[in-house]
């Protein structure tokens, strides 16, 4: 995939990320500049794309937010090399639990919430909208499966 990147701050969480050396890093541009050069313009002009200007978006102060900086953070070290390897391969492991731990604690608690309230709450308003009928067609409603008219 071909696109521009610009130079940016990066996000208060991840300020301590390693700069890239000068071999890695792409060339930044303040400008915008065609993917496409003259030749191919040239024969081509629907070819050259309109780049739009985009702004990073700060990470979320979440978990989330967290995680991924970490992450990010420590692959970037572990792949240049650090003197801490499995220090930051344990911090990844951490992160990844401490998400896999967010998202059961959620699931769970949508859960509860489903059987402790919601489902009270629909078996009353079920009984009470079966009095309405009864009362509003007589004889003329049926049980469904469940035992509701």
């Amino acid at each position: 995939s071909r696109h521009l990147l610009l130079k940016r701050p990066l996000p208060a969480p991840c300020r301590s990320l390693p700069v890239l050396s000068e071999q890695l890093r792409p060339k930044m541009s303040n400008r915008f500049e065609p993917l496409v050069d003259e030749t191919q313009m040239k024969a081509d002009p629907e070819a050259v794309e309109d780049l739009v200007h985009q702004d990073y978006e700060p990470l979320e102060e979440s978990i989330y937010g967290w995680a991924i900086c970490m992450i990010v953070r420590d692959v970037v070290w572990i792949m240049k090399g650090t003197a801490l390897p499995f220090q930051r391969a344990a911090r990844i492991i951490n992160s990844v639990v401490l998400i896999a731990i967010t998202i059961a604690l959620q699931v769970f608690l949508l859960m509860a919430i489903s059987k402790l309230l919601s489902a009270p709450a629909v078996h009353h308003i079920r009984k009470v909208y079966g009095t309405y009928q009864d009362l509003m067609y007589p004889g003329h409603t049926r049980l469904t499966v469940n035992g509701f008219p």
